[in-house]
């Protein structure tokens, strides 16, 4: 699994810097409703 900083690195040489994420976290699993779409409201938060 490549690091958080080599992923990072990655996008920055594809993206425009508003568009590059500002930090990466790594889950097991999203979650997901009844119709299979992410719940962003109840990804963890930190």
């Amino acid at each position: 699994m490549p690091a958080e900083r080599e992923l990072i690195d990655h996008v920055a040489a594809l993206l425009a810097p508003h568009k590059r994420p500002r930090e990466v976290r790594f889950t097991d699993a999203l979650p997901r409703n009844d119709m299979g779409k992410v719940q962003k409201s109840r990804l963890p938060r930190e």
